[in-house]
């Protein structure tokens, strides 16, 4: 499936800050968020009609969009290349901070359950008002497993796109408030909240 043209602008700004990402991951990722932009929203069929107003179809983009979702194993034409989601963290904080103003960080550490099926373990960048996600990790829900050696994982991932004259807060749940993710902040932020 053809990038459209007008995608084309994404695609070289997500090849400029993810530079690890191979072609067809650009390309998938650049349809995503061209089409997200241009429908105004996440939902999936409304990205969908956004790529159809430009003539692509429906069927096509469904399945390019929905195997592009998929991990190397578990597509239609198996690959064996597994997409490292954990690589794109400190590039992706990076992308903020290259257009972030000022010399405070504010990171969010946010578990967030969708019923008993699965817990997003999230630290994102909070931004007037609303977080930008920059690292995750989805477990299985309903299992008594602990999280912070994940949220301590993901803070450790962060911390090379940190610069160190910046300073950071970290905001949290008084439920995550241990001992064990205050020693995790100092690697990564020099104030936790």
């Amino acid at each position: 499936m053809l990038l459209p043209s007008a995608f084309h602008p994404h695609a070289d700004c997500i090849a400029k800050h993810l530079p690890h990402l191979r072609p067809s991951q650009v390309k998938g990722l650049a349809l995503w968020v061209g089409a997200t932009i241009l429908a105004r929203s996440r939902c999936h069929n409304a990205v969908l009609g956004a790529l159809q107003s430009l003539g692509l179809g429906w069927h096509t983009p469904c399945q390019y969009l929905r195997e592009w979702l998929r991990d190397g194993t578990d597509r239609a034409a198996p690959c064996r290349v597994p997409r490292d989601v954990q690589a794109c963290f400190a590039p992706l904080l990076r992308w903020v901070l290259a257009w972030w103003q000022g010399p405070d960080l504010t990171l969010a550490v946010d578990p967030t359950a969708k019923g008993e099926a699965l817990v997003a373990l999230v630290v994102s960048v909070v931004y007037r008002g609303l977080t930008i996600p920059v690292a995750w990790r989805i477990k299985t829900g309903g299992q008594a497993e602990p999280w912070m050696p994940d949220f301590c994982d993901l803070l450790d991932r962060l911390d090379p796109a940190v610069p160190p004259e910046m300073t950071v807060r970290v905001l949290c749940d008084r439920g995550l408030q241990t001992p064990r993710l205050w020693a995790a902040i100092p690697t990564c932020a020099t104030t936790g909240i």
